[in-house]
């Protein structure tokens, strides 16, 4: 019966389903959609009627009132948008405890940001001598994934460390926060969720992207440009070019308040694998597919042209294209392209460290990590420009940033060839890269700068 018990512990289940259903009638009563012929009943009566979009009831007296508070349309409707559920702990953690709060980690970050999100954290954990915790909110955190990181990244010793998931639904389970517990958020919705639960200055927000590329509707670019401006939050950002494409576009908060590292590239975990004598060169594509923000379609138009003009061959060459399910492909003059899931990391590593030629191709505002990767272990590197990484070069004369034409592109790569085929004594002066030694190098500045913060 509608206002009963049963009722009211069964919504959550009734909103689901009609969501899922698409039913247009419900999606009506939500507010997300009109009602179907609404417009026809109203020109038919010739009167104004109230707007089907607005889930209307009567109430006791007779009136009409909103079914939903903002509230709980808000939770419904928009979860991500949800704040944390937490609770104070009375019994507070001897040495604090700092919390990570991540979206997800699984083995497509072992490489990427993921990665250094969690370096991050436990660097940081140890410089203060507090616990670590791990929180998730799209999916269970995967702790096998962070002791892979921490191994493949040479880091030794031990930190209290504990793993817990948040899902962003209001009906989720609540954290424990202690007193003096530091949020460090990876995203603007977990630094949205902390800062309503959280005092700013608590919060460190790590920024590894320039997200309001990703940002799907008006709204969420509004939010996300207000965390960005927030004028009490701390910011840290990976790479100098990031910072500045955000200080550019007038994101006062990052501007006034962030700090900033670059990426490190540990030579042992990028040493060059030696190739054997007769073995193929190998050029790899990486170009993100699937990603709103990769450049896969032109990256393949890019790879034909190549083959075609027999800048790169069958008979001296390799060829790898980096993304999961991936159809199987036939590029010119009958080559069978090799392709490989980013998530199968230990592969993934193994070729970055034989590789010889690649194409990276991306529209992000972000380190160029796959590039600078491939250029720390050895390869030639083609990319396309983007605000964020002009200066590459400059770190690494192995890298060309060029615009992306294929008729650039493939120039580019045609150069790059010809550097790969040069006697290596020739071109030694050219191949190291100018970064951190270490994560530990890279971080040093930042930790020292947060205690005088």
């Amino acid at each position: 019966m509608r206002g009963s018990l049963s009722w009211w512990l069964m919504r959550p289940f009734r909103v689901a389903a009609g969501l899922w259903r698409r039913d247009p009638e419900y999606l009506a009563q939500l507010g997300l959609a009109k009602r179907p012929n609404a417009g026809a009943e109203a020109s038919s009566t010739g009167g104004d009627r109230d707007d089907p979009a607005v889930p209307l009831v009567t109430g006791s007296s007779g009136e009409r009132c909103a079914e939903w508070s903002v509230r709980e349309f808000m939770a419904s409707t928009y979860p991500d948008l949800t704040g944390l559920g937490v609770y104070v702990d009375p019994t507070p953690l001897r040495a604090g405890r700092l919390t990570l709060l991540l979206e997800s980690l699984n083995s497509l970050d072992v490489l990427g940001t993921g990665a250094t999100a969690l370096l991050f954290a436990v660097a940081l954990a140890r410089h203060r001598g507090v616990a670590l915790r791990l929180v998730t909110r799209q999916a269970p955190p995967d702790a096998p994934t962070c002791g892979s990181i921490l191994s493949l990244q040479g880091w030794r010793g031990t930190l209290n460390t504990t793993f817990e998931y948040a899902p962003a639904r209001e009906e989720a389970r609540r954290l424990a926060i202690v007193p003096g517990e530091t949020m460090l958020t990876t995203s603007w919705r977990t630094t949205m969720a902390a800062l309503k639960v959280c005092a700013p200055d608590r919060i460190l927000y790590l920024i590894q992207d320039d997200e309001r590329l990703r940002c799907r509707t008006h709204d969420e670019r509004l939010r996300c440009t207000e965390i960005l401006c927030h004028p009490q939050l701390r910011f840290v950002v990976n790479s100098r070019g990031l910072f500045t494409t955000l200080q550019q576009a007038g994101m006062q908060g990052v501007a006034e308040r962030g700090l900033v590292f670059e990426p490190a590239f540990p030579e042992p975990l990028y040493a060059r694998q030696a190739r054997r004598p007769l073995q193929r060169r190998r050029f790899i594509l990486d170009a993100a597919p699937g990603d709103p923000l990769g450049l896969f379609p032109r990256g393949l138009e890019v790879l034909a042209a190549v083959l075609e003009q027999e800048i790169l061959t069958a008979s001296d060459w390799d060829i790898e294209i980096i993304g999961a399910d991936l159809p199987n492909l036939r590029l010119p003059r009958g080559v069978q392209p090799r392709t490989l899931d980013p998530a199968r990391w230990r592969e993934h590593l193994k070729s970055i460290r034989q590789a010889d030629l690649a194409l990276v191709l991306s529209a992000r505002h972000a380190p160029a990590y796959a590039a600078l990767a491939l250029a720390a272990a050895g390869a030639v590197v083609v990319t396309n420009a983007t605000a964020t990484n002009r200066g590459l070069p400059r770190q690494c004369a192995r890298i060309q940033v060029v615009e992306p034409t294929i008729a650039a592109l493939s120039a580019a790569l045609a150069e790059g060839r010809l550097l790969v085929e040069t006697p290596p004594e020739r071109i030694a002066h050219q191949t190291a890269m100018r970064s951190e030694s270490g994560w530990e190098t890279a971080f040093a500045p930042v930790l020292d700068a947060l205690d005088g913060s």
